[in-house]
Formats: structure tokens, C-alpha cells, sequence
């Protein structure tokens, strides 16, 4: 086998040359700048390096070859590092604009090899069913040019192009909760509640909860910040933890069996209510190594009175309690970087030692050094504990913390010590949608202030014909877009970008009659106004998505593709093959279990959404209650943006869901290449060559 090496390669220069059938004059010269890109090539292209112009035709023409060769490598390479880097798609869809008028041209220039290298990209096939192409290219090899033994090859290449961004299987997973937020939540007025299958928790958050003048919330929340509550009532049994902040409840209907956990609690003004535990208050601790060295800091709880100095001897934890319960975070220099499973550890009780360690971190910070299999935990003071209870209380109820001020002369359980903090898991990925460009079966974007619409792979039942392609929403678009998308009550046939929507590089679809099912994808903001009952999509959107005021409540409804398969696949006109063909294949679920995935806001305005959600800016709801048949998370990305619901509330649930329409898109795993053979690697692959 010859060895390969790298060489230095500059951007190519990327020409789209006019076809002689469309006799066109001008010539568009494109320079694709801001990536890092170098390219893999035989190691026997080096042969080119020092070499003095020959004087021999045959030995040009051999010259020549190999640069006909290199090219085709290196071309290989280039395609490669466009899909690494997400850009693939968009130079398809670039040169599948060009043809067949024009031809696509690229030029390489690589140090120490002389010549001109350049690759004629003549045909491309997009593959209906799959984010595939085959791309056809004439590869020219120029050598000793200006010279008496100028010669030049033609190697003509097939590429077979996988379009599809690498997102695998291992980064799809079931969230931690039904509703995850990076950001503060507020709701005010209406009926919002969480329904949780056992084993996944409600609510959590990075941040404050506050609930105003609802009705009823029937939340059971993990907030990191405070939480307030006041009006109306919170459901029975409901799990109420604060991880650094106040649990505050005053003005409400009398909780039944409720659970409060925080650094301080508050209750006041509430009639007499029922509660299992109110908790608040922790040791601060500072978590050593055998040789007393201080490795970081933690907040924990001992059923024993503590005094600085001494040595803290963890609370025993079941694997039978909740994560919120049995993770500790260790801190150092104010970032969490551990997190210990306290039902792991090994507990001596006479010396505060806790072994197995290792098998019980999970180390959150990719810097964080590995923590001894051993640790010791020394107190270093006390944390919260305040507990203020203005109304009537059971005697059963315990009640722990550090400072206990009771109005009504209840003698309720009062445990020794401190409980602790809970932990509140907010870990989410961002919100990212441009690595599923590529999967997407519909691609609204503005190019150069004109809208167009790329299709993949979605074929015409009615003709078995694929519609594939790029087509410019305007005067020139075919007559099945007109077919494909209804706006404006029917009046604008094909959903044409009014003058102000293409200025603001917005999509907008008022009076939305018609809409195409499958995954969509969109550039910039989006809004929906239908006037017809169900959309059954995945919408995915760089931008703000709003889900506006229908015609009425049962037009106000979005199916993620799972959630309605015949609508999908059987009752449409216009068929996303890959979609239908992962289900009848186990092909990847992820993508398809989403309903929503936008960077930015999301504006709703009382609709019902089945599946998965994820939000990468704010959230708001207005009018009626919205209803999410399947798990939300919010990333904040806008730091201006919170989670507003006022009137009508929010619903989550997802008790109907299976564990498969839980799973969705979370991290990225890395390409394991190591082991692949030579010219197999990346996205290109070379089908077949020969010297012209």
C-alpha cells in the first residue's frame, strides 16, 4: 500500500462556467473563504515536488496524469471537509442550480506541485430516498505549461456523496424530565400542569418559578433559583425543591401531602394543608483527599448536629431515591465540576471515610482531574436553613432546618442536623438545527435577498415521480408548488413571500391552507396562522417560530412526524420517502420524534403540539392554553428572552408517550475512522475513474 501524506492545499476557486446550450456571456467566480481545509493525497503525488520542466512528452503526459489523480483527491478532500463542517449541503444545492446550463468549476492550487489542476463538475444525481448524490467530474491535469512538453489528462470520477450530517444514533437519548429550562419561568392566570410517567420528573430549572393567579398548577418543580407561588393551588403530592434559593408559598389553596426542600421556606396565608416533609438548610463542607488535601467544595446534609472542623458523614442514599436527592455537585473555584451519586459510595461510619469514589463521579468539566477513589468531607460552616410557617400544620409533618419559627403552636417532627441541598440537572445540549439542514425534506432560505425552496427526497404518489430539486419561489416556480402550499385562504397559491416578508428575510403562512408533511427547514423566523386542521411536520428554524391564532381551536394543531404515520405516508399526495422508509426500517427516530426545534423564541397562541420540543430562546404563550404532548426543553440563547405563560396556561404531557417517542437529538458522538480502509473515510467516496 503507498503511504499517504498531506499537502498544503489553498481554497479552491470556484467558477460557474456558461453552458454553450444557453449561449450566456457571463461568468460568476465564487471564492469560499473562512474554512480550514487540507486535503489527503498519495504520497506518490510527491514525485511532482522539485521536479524541472521535461523535455520528454511522455514523461509530461505521466506528470499530467498524476495531477489528474491528485486532483480527484483532493476534490475528494474538499467535499469532505465541506460535510464536517456543515456547509455540504448548501455547495449541492449551489452546483444543482448551476446544472445542466452551466458547468461548476473548481481550481487547485497545492504547494510544491507544479501545474494546473482543475475539476469540472459536469453532472449531479440526488438520490430521492436517501440524503445521497452521485456527482460526475472531469478532472484536468495540466504539466510543464508555457513549455515545448506541455501535456494535459482528463480523468473522469464518479463520486458517490453522503449529504447527511453526522449526527448517529448514540447522540439520541430520553431527557431527565418532561420539561427542562435554562431560564426563569413565569405563569400567570389559566391551568398549567405536568404529567410525568414514574421514573422522569416534572419541571426543572435554571432559574426563578414564578406562579401568579393561575387556577391550578399542577407542578411538581426542581427550580435552582427561587420559587414563588401565590393564588390558586399547586396539585397533590406536589414535589416542591429550591437548589439555592426560597420555596415561598402564601395566598393558595391548602397543599395536600406536599413536599417542600429549599435553602429557606416560607409558608403563609395558606389554611390548613397537609405536607410530608418541609426541609431547608445544609453543611458547607470542603471535600478533601486523604492527605487532607482541600479539592474542591460541597453543601450536604447529616442527621448529626455539625461543628466546623469536623468530620461529615454522608447521609446513606438508596438507588430507590430521586437524582434530585442522591447527586451531590462538587465545586471548584465556583464551577461544578463533579457530580457524586451518594447511592454508589461506601459509607464508613467511624472514620466519615467514603471509598468507590471513581465508579460514583461523573466528571461535568472536560479540564477536571480525576478525584481520588477516597474522599473525606470537613465542615466549614452552615448554609440557609431559615423555615417560617404562618399557617396550620400537621404534628406528623417533619419538619428539618436550622432556624424554625412556627405561629400556631403545632409540635410537628424535627429532625437533628441539616437535610441538605437538591440538585437540580439542567444539563441540555444547545440548540443547534444546521446539522439537520441536510435531512430535511423542505428548505426555505433566502439567497441573495430571493427565496427559494429546496425539495429532498419527496416523490408524487400520485406519479411516482420525485420532485427533488431548488426552485425559486416566484414567477418561475413549477406548477406543483401551487399544489404543494395554500396561504393567505387560498389567494396565494404556492405561499409566495409577500415584498416585506423576502426584505426582513422572514416566511410567514397566514390563512394557511395547504402545507406539505415531512421535516422543514427554515432560515431565519417563521410564523404559521392555518386555517385546516392538522400539520404533521418537524419544523426546524434558525430563527423566532410563532404558532399563531387560527381560524379555531381544532386548526391549531402540529403532529410530529411519529405521532401521525398514515397521515405521513399514506393520505399525503406528496411522500417524504426517507421519513416513511425509517419507520417500515428502524431506520434513526430521533428527528422524528421532534415537533419543534428553533434557536431562537417561541411564540405560541393556544395550540395542542404532538411531540418532542426544544427551544433555544425564550417561550411564550398568549390566549388559550398550549398543550405539548411530549417533553420541552429551553436553552436560553437570548439573554433578554424567559418562559412567559399567561391566560390559558400550559400543559405538558407525557405519560401517553413510549419510550421511543421520548428519545430526540441531544449531543454529537465522534466518527470512529480510525480502522476504515484508505478513500473509504468521510463523506466522498470514489465509485469508479478513467483517463479520458
Amino acid at each position: 500500500m503507498m503511504s499517504s501524506r498531506r499537502l498544503p492545499l489553498r481554497l479552491p476557486l470556484i467558477s460557474v462556467l456558461p453552458g454553450p446550450q444557453k449561449g450566456m456571456a457571463s461568468v460568476l467566480t465564487m471564492l469560499l473563504m473562512g474554512m480550514s481545509l487540507t486535503a489527503t493525497v498519495l504520497g506518490t503525488a510527491y514525485y511532482i515536488h522539485g521536479r524541472q520542466t521535461q523535455a520528454i512528452t511522455t514523461h509530461a503526459q505521466t506528470q499530467a496524469q498524476l495531477n489528474a489523480w491528485t486532483g480527484a483527491r483532493m476534490l475528494q478532500a474538499y467535499l469532505d471537509d465541506l460535510h464536517a463542517s456543515g456547509k455540504l449541503a448548501d455547495f449541492m444545492d449551489f452546483v444543482q442550480a448551476a446544472l445542466p446550463s452551466k458547468t461548476v468549476v473548481l481550481q487547485f492550487a497545492v504547494q510544491d506541485v507544479e501545474g494546473l489542476i482543475e475539476a469540472h463538475i459536469t453532472q449531479l444525481q440526488r438520490n430521492a430516498d436517501t440524503p445521497s448524490s452521485s456527482v460526475v467530474v472531469k478532472i484536468i491535469g495540466t504539466t510543464a505549461q508555457t513549455t515545448r512538453a506541455q501535456a494535459s489528462a482528463i480523468l473522469e470520477v464518479v463520486y458517490e456523496v453522503d449529504e447527511a450530517e453526522t449526527v448517529s444514533e448514540c447522540s439520541v437519548g430520553q431527557p431527565l424530565a418532561s420539561v427542562v429550562m435554562k431560564t426563569n419561568l413565569s405563569i400567570s392566570g389559566g391551568t398549567s400542569g405536568i404529567e410525568s410517567p414514574a421514573g422522569l420528573a416534572d419541571l426543572v430549572i435554571d432559574g426563578d418559578l414564578t406562579i401568579k393567579g393561575a387556577s391550578q398548577a399542577g407542578i411538581s418543580a426542581c427550580a435552582k433559583g427561587d420559587i414563588y407561588i401565590s393564588g390558586g393551588g399547586v396539585s397533590p403530592g406536589a414535589q416542591l425543591y429550591s437548589q439555592h434559593g426560597t420555596v415561598t408559598l402564601e395566598s393558595v389553596s391548602p397543599p395536600h401531602n406536599a413536599d417542600i426542600w429549599g435553602n429557606h421556606v416560607i409558608l403563609q396565608k395558606l389554611g390548613k394543608g397537609s405536607y410530608q416533609r418541609i426541609r431547608a438548610g445544609s453543611y458547607r463542607v470542603n471535600v478533601m483527599d486523604s492527605s487532607h488535601q482541600i479539592l474542591g467544595q460541597a453543601f450536604m446534609g447529616s442527621a448529626t448536629p455539625m461543628q466546623d472542623g469536623q468530620r461529615l458523614v454522608p447521609l446513606p442514599k438508596g438507588p430507590g431515591e430521586t437524582l434530585m436527592e442522591r447527586l451531590l455537585p462538587i465545586t471548584r473555584d465556583a464551577q461544578t465540576q463533579w457530580l457524586l451519586d451518594l447511592s454508589q459510595l461506601e459509607i464508613n461510619a467511624a472514620t466519615g471515610a467514603v471509598s468507590n469514589v471513581r465508579a460514583a463521579a461523573t466528571a461535568l468539566d472536560a479540564n477536571a482531574e480525576p478525584l481520588p477513589d477516597v474522599l473525606y468531607f470537613q465542615v466549614d460552616g452552615t448554609e440557609g436553613g431559615t423555615i417560617h410557617i404562618d399557617t396550620q400544620i400537621s404534628n406528623s409533618t417533619q419538619v428539618w432546618g436550622k432556624q424554625i419559627t412556627l405561629k400556631h403552636g403545632e409540635t410537628p417532627i424535627i429532625p437533628s442536623g441539616l437535610p441538605g441541598r437538591p440538585y437540580c440537572d439542567t444539563d441540555m445540549p444547545d440548540v443547534n438545527v444546521a446539522p439537520y439542514k441536510a435531512q430535511a425534506n423542505y428548505v426555505f432560505e433566502y439567497i441573495e435577498g430571493k427565496a427559494y425552496l429546496t425539495i429532498r427526497s419527496v416523490k408524487d404518489k400520485t406519479t411516482n415521480q420525485s420532485l427533488d430539486g431548488m426552485y425559486a419561489l416566484d414567477s418561475s416556480r413549477p406548477a406543483f408548488i401551487d399544489d404543494l402550499m395554500l396561504c393567505n385562504w387560498g389567494n396565494n397559491k404556492g405561499c409566495l413571500p409577500t415584498a416585506s416578508d423576502a426584505a426582513a428575510e422572514r416566511w410567514e403562512f397566514n390563512g394557511m391552507a395547504r402545507f406539505p408533511v415531512g421535516t422543514v427547514w427554515f432560515d431565519g423566523d417563521v410564523s404559521f396562522t392555518p386555517s385546516y386542521p392538522d400539520m404533521v411536520n418537524t419544523i426546524l428554524a434558525t430563527g423566532e417560530v410563532t404558532l399563531g391564532n387560527g381560524t379555531g381551536n381544532h386548526n391549531k394543531r402540529l403532529q410530529a412526524p411519529s405521532h401521525n404515520v398514515q397521515a405521513l405516508c399514506e393520505d399525503a399526495r406528496y411522500i417524504p420517502t426517507d421519513l416513511c422508509q425509517s419507520f417500515s426500517n428502524h431506520g434513526p427516530i430521533g428527528l422524528r420524534n421532534m415537533a419543534i426545534m428553533t434557536e431562537h423564541h417561541l411564540h405560541t397562541n393556544g395550540w395542542t403540539v404532538y411531540g418532542n420540543v426544544q427551544i433555544g430562546g425564550g417561550l411564550s404563550n398568549s390566549a388559550n392554553a398550549t398543550t405539548i404532548y411530549g417533553t420541552l426543553s429551553v436553552a436560553l440563547k437570548d439573554a433578554s428572552k424567559e418562559a412567559t405563560f399567561s391566560h390559558g396556561g400550559f400543559q405538558v404531557k407525557t405519560t401517553t408517550l413510549t419510550d421511543t417517542q421520548l428519545l430526540q437529538p441531544g449531543g454529537r458522538c465522534e466518527k470512529d475512522s480510525g480502522n476504515a480502509p484508505e478513500g473509504t473515510q468521510g463523506a466522498a467516496r470514489i465509485q469508479w475513474s478513467r483517463y479520458q
